[in-house]
């Protein structure tokens, strides 16, 4: 007999393009649906049939079935207890982004401190919820039509990558300063 949770993972490669948001998700569900047909594989399997082996996956993306906001209500009338609210998880990716559904969507970023610093990971956590916010205001626009870098990060790259001088052909150095 055997007692505990069960997690199998299997690889989903996503394409957008010129679908709009609302058919991105309709698509990327059915998607999902079908390859459950194939969830009798493991991840290590999935793995050993790919020519990149153990570096298939470099990152992934986790919804949870259970809300938990609603743990409390549904422990309520049992003799379950929780002893705390806090916990720790390892998972073995560099970059795991976990999803918790509920009246309140929770996002958990655990990620490799060695690989990633927490300035990357809040700046990509920014990045998401500005995605996430146009999504829902304008679901039946393109994908493509996203924008991804928060306006202000994106005035200071384009800043960044203004000259810092303009160039003029017909002045030499010698016009230059006698001016």
């Amino acid at each position: 007999d055997l007692l505990g949770l069960f997690i199998n993972t299997l690889p989903a490669r996503i394409r957008w393009e010129g679908q709009s948001i609302a058919s991105l998700l309709t698509t990327t569900r059915n998607y999902l649906f079908d390859i459950q047909q194939h969830q009798y594989l493991s991840l290590a399997e999935i793995q050993a049939c790919s020519v990149l082996k153990k570096d298939l996956l470099d990152h992934v993306l986790v919804f949870e079935n259970y809300p938990l906001g609603q743990m409390e209500e549904a422990m309520a009338n049992t003799n379950i207890s929780v002893a705390s609210e806090n916990g720790a998880a390892q998972v073995g990716y560099p970059l795991a982004v976990v999803v918790y559904p509920g009246e309140t969507c929770i996002i958990n970023f655990m990620y490799d401190r060695n690989r990633y610093t927490d300035r990357s990971i809040t700046k990509v956590a920014d990045c998401l919820v500005q995605v996430l916010q146009q999504m829902v205001e304008d679901p039946e626009s393109k994908v493509v039509h996203l924008d991804i870098v928060p306006e202000e990060e994106r005035l200071a790259l384009l800043k960044a990558g203004e000259p810092y001088g303009s160039y003029n052909p017909a002045l030499n150095i010698i016009t230059a300063i006698e001016m």
